[in-house]
């Protein structure tokens, strides 16, 4: 199953970490053009994709994945029964 996963998150921080496409490459076990096109705004991955990424990255999947990231967050009129 392919997700929207946070891209420009995944490119700040690889920047942050000086991890280039080549090196997250090696550190995921997989080609460099498998980063490129996983970096591409036209392309969704899939989970094991994005666990593979967060795990390089040291981060949660959740926080690269926008599907589980929208799912979890409330809509306006839940998060007013949580305030009220």
């Amino acid at each position: 199953m392919s997700v929207r996963f946070n891209r420009e998150l995944v490119r700040n921080l690889m920047k942050e970490k000086g991890i280039t496409q080549a090196k997250l490459a090696a550190n995921a076990a997989v080609d460099i053009r498998t980063v490129a096109r996983w970096l591409s705004p036209k392309e969704r991955i899939n989970r094991k994709a994005i666990t593979k990424i967060a795990q390089v990255l040291d981060v949660s999947d959740a926080s690269l994945d926008l599907d589980l990231e929208a799912a979890s967050t409330p809509t306006s009129s839940e998060y007013n029964q949580v305030s009220a």
